[in-house]
């Protein structure tokens, strides 16, 4: 099952300034198969010229990386990138694809000159910017997007992020058939299209009241959203391609403050919410009610009941004896007293300088738990807000050497076991 990791769009802007050549006849998409023009890209960057027609790049294979500077999951994949390039150097030309308008040359330069500061890596790639023409041969929905090109500028694939690996770029510049899932966003749930089953709009008024529960659906993407009536009330409730653990936090406020790792599924379940029984990847579902206009609680509540119909299986708070940390403070706990400012924090893993500004020890405790994976007791008794200033390397440390760190500041971590609050997700008697 792949992770749906999108930044979903509310439209595309097809904006025609100029900025590239554009055929005189309509452009119609292209999909797998089909041969792109041998257009002009003009504003390009990190290339030894600023305009080159697709012919002139002269790769075996070229991917075509549709970005924004406000899309998330396309920055994550920024290292990924300049990997790849690397790698292929020679054979592989990487254009990362910009068509947004606010993303014009000064605030990408300054975009770029944060991330260097933040995270100290260099962007290399070679960068095109208001695009206005790829964007109407490749429409999409949601980015990150990527276009394959082969030798003879024909579209080998149009994927998402979980097709870009080594094996498959290897085979695209091998000029081998590429079998690889199509990205197709004009698929993505589309809540008045009512995509989970096949009905059509009028067919769907129909019904006064419809719950649904199905499996993953490819080409979805994935969203949570609902109807509502200006006083508040619900008639639509929605959930697409979420795992099963996701619907069960939304449904049963038992669980639902609780981190997933201190959620257990009872083994007997493990089939509905893994692939496999060890755990591993996770089955992902779609949720889909439509009512009268109710109080949102009346949602959960009829959310609730329908997936303890179903799975048979409900979800409770208990108390368990578990091996867990503790955080206590030393006499000198006012090390990490904060110096005040806006609260801010930067714990990626990224970035060069990471830090909790103005905080809270459970800023601090959530942290430690993604190195350390053990739940966290907060008892440091402090109730003023921290500042921590972290190692780049933290998150490589080990315990003795998380231990050494925060000593400096005055905190004590020890191991112990506790009885604490749980989750448990386990079959109706």
């Amino acid at each position: 099952m792949q992770t749906l990791k999108y930044c979903l769009l509310a439209m595309l802007w097809p904006v025609m300034n100029g900025l590239a050549q554009v055929p005189p006849q309509p452009l119609h998409p292209l999909t797998v198969g089909d041969r792109l023009p041998d257009i002009v890209l003009n504003q390009l960057y990190n290339y030894p010229v600023a305009s080159v027609s697709v012919s002139q790049l002269k790769a075996k294979g070229v991917i075509l990386d549709f970005w924004s500077t406000w899309c998330g999951s396309c920055l994550e994949s920024f290292p990924e990138m300049h990997a790849l390039q690397q790698q292929f150097a020679g054979a592989l030309q990487v254009i990362m694809v910009n068509n947004y308008p606010g993303d014009d040359a000064k605030r990408v330069e300054r975009f770029m000159r944060t991330r260097k500061k933040r995270s100290g890596q260099l962007f290399t790639l070679s960068y095109l910017l208001q695009d206005t023409v790829l964007n109407q041969y490749f429409p999409y929905r949601s980015i990150p997007h990527y276009v394959w090109l082969d030798e003879q500028q024909k579209v080998a694939a149009i994927t998402g992020q979980e097709e870009l690996t080594e094996t498959n770029i290897q085979a695209l510049l091998e000029g081998k058939p590429l079998a690889l899932h199509v990205k197709n966003d004009d698929l993505l749930f589309d809540v008045a299209k009512n995509d989970l089953v096949k009905t059509d709009s009028a067919a769907a008024k129909d019904f006064l009241y419809r719950s649904l529960i199905t499996g993953y659906k490819e080409d979805l993407g994935a969203v949570i959203g609902k109807i509502a009536t200006t006083d508040g009330n619900v008639s639509r409730y929605y959930v697409v391609n979420y795992s099963l653990l996701q619907l069960y936090q939304l449904a049963f406020a038992e669980i639902q403050s609780l981190p997933a790792e201190l959620i257990f599924i009872d083994p007997v379940l493990k089939p509905l919410f893994f692939e496999n029984k060890e755990g591993g990847s996770k089955k992902l579902y779609c949720y889909d009610l439509s009512t009268r206009p109710v109080e949102p609680r009346q949602i959960t509540h009829d959310m609730r009941a329908d997936l303890e119909r179903y799975f048979n299986a409900t979800a409770k708070r208990e108390k368990r004896s578990m091996s867990c940390y503790v955080l206590s403070a030393t006499a000198q706990g006012g090390n990490c007293k904060t110096r005040g400012g806006t609260p801010a924090a930067d714990l990626d893993k990224a970035s060069l300088n990471k830090y909790i500004r103005n905080g809270t020890v459970a800023d601090l405790t959530a942290t430690l738990s993604m190195i350390l994976n053990k739940p966290w007791i907060d008892e440091t008794g402090l109730k003023a807000h921290i500042d921590i200033t972290f190692p780049y390397d933290f998150y490589t440390y080990n315990l003795q050497q998380v231990k050494a760190f925060l000593l400096g500041y005055g905190l004590l971590v020890s191991e112990t076991a506790r009885t604490i609050p749980v989750g448990v997700i386990c079959p109706i008697p």
